[in-house]
């Protein structure tokens, strides 16, 4: 074994980029709603739940990997995530209808999926145990700079170039990792195939599922109220393109902090973090109800959620490492469907509330979404293992 800096440093650094490809993937079209729905005519509301549809196809693939996928080589798997991205990529920068993004968000809910169920116990495999925690907030730090940087310059581009340029510009970059990854990661052997009863078995555990309600009760609560942040700018606000990107940027750098906070607190104080997430962004979503009329208020409360946002990722993860250590590729592939399926029903419930009632609705059940999970949270010493 060897750690974060020195033999497996470009392992860990390819981690890094790719889960900076799924996120710069995932909240692309979330920057380009508005256009993207009037390009292909279509409202707002169908436009993200046709995006979230790529939930559905991650809980498959997540499900396939570790069952079916057992023995596969784990780096072949990974490298078959990046060619997914460019398959996404390139149907999303082609599509006439709503059908097009659908099928563009299957490709992505596959490298989601396949990414996600093993990247945890990837890190493991990479590092010692007592360097998982300054691994995974290495590998989470990718996801940061995506948070940080794709949004505003998804928003930007698409107002320069169109919106259907902004995907062309990924097909490349998921080339470009690909080769990375074939380069700096090692052959992982899979091991023996699971079966549903070992999922179920794991999944049956009290604090495993107790944990997962909470977790996705969390990433709920945030896709409702993210994938319809841009309608929130230029309805509520009513934003300009410059303060559109302006709003993701500070958004994207608040996760830098909550990314190496997130790391550092985890290592620390564990499972007492895992309801305020929750209660964080409820608190802040609430706020930003009322706050619509305050450029500044809005900017300062998107850098608390933003921060927040991408700190709970290393919490909940470093959560699966350590209470889950005896299983961590079922671990994987029991956290990944149910965030996914969160993601998913959270994008759906926030589309049909923008649709039918506006944008106060959406982000009402955003702040109850999250407030539920919190509770489930509680002071975390039930989802700790016996």
């Amino acid at each position: 074994m060897t750690s974060p800096t020195s033999a497996n440093s470009l392992a860990i650094f390819s981690m890094a980029v790719c889960a900076a490809m799924l996120i710069a993937s995932e909240f692309m079209p979330l920057a380009v709603l508005s256009p993207m729905a009037a390009g292909l005519g279509a409202s707002e509301g169908q436009t993200g739940q046709a995006n979230a549809i790529s939930g559905v196809f991650a809980v498959l693939s997540s499900l396939a990997i570790t069952t079916f996928g057992g023995r596969l080589d784990r780096k072949l798997v990974l490298i078959g995530v990046s060619a997914a991205l460019a398959v996404s990529a390139a149907a999303l920068a082609l599509a006439t209808s709503l059908w097009g993004v659908v099928l563009g968000r299957v490709f992505l809910g596959l490298a989601v999926g396949g990414f996600w169920s093993l990247s945890t116990a990837t890190i493991m495999r990479l590092v010692p145990p007592a360097r998982v925690p300054a691994a995974l907030t290495a590998m989470y730090m990718g996801q940061a700079v995506a948070a940080a940087f794709a949004a505003p310059l998804g928003a930007w581009f698409a107002d320069v170039i169109g919106w259907r340029a902004v995907f062309w510009v990924l097909v490349p970059l998921a080339g470009a990792l690909a080769l990375l990854q074939a380069t700096a990661l090692p052959r992982m052997a899979g091991r023996e195939g699971q079966s549903f009863a070992a999922l179920w078995a794991v999944l049956r555990r009290p604090y495993v599922m107790r944990g997962l309600a909470a977790a996705m009760g969390t990433w709920a609560a945030s896709a409702t109220m993210f994938t319809y942040l841009r309608p929130y700018f230029e309805g509520a606000m009513g934003a300009g393109a410059g303060q559109v990107t302006a709003m993701f940027t500070l958004l994207g750098l608040a996760g830098f902090v909550g990314t190496w906070a997130g790391g550092r607190l985890a290592a620390r104080y564990g499972t007492r973090l895992l309801a305020g997430p929750a209660l964080v962004m409820a608190v802040v979503t609430f706020g930003l109800i009322f706050a619509a009329h305050s450029t500044v208020m809005v900017g300062a409360l998107l850098m608390v959620w933003g921060a927040v946002n991408t700190g709970m990722s290393v919490v909940w993860m470093t959560w699966l490492a350590q209470n889950i250590d005896d299983q961590p590729e079922l671990a994987g592939s029991l956290m990944v469907p149910a965030l996914q399926l969160a993601i998913m029903g959270g994008g759906v419930l926030g589309g049909a509330l923008l649709d039918g009632f506006g944008i106060s609705a959406t982000f009402g059940a955003s702040v109850a979404i999250g407030v539920m999970a919190a509770a489930l949270a509680g002071t975390g010493r039930r989802l700790v293992k016996g």
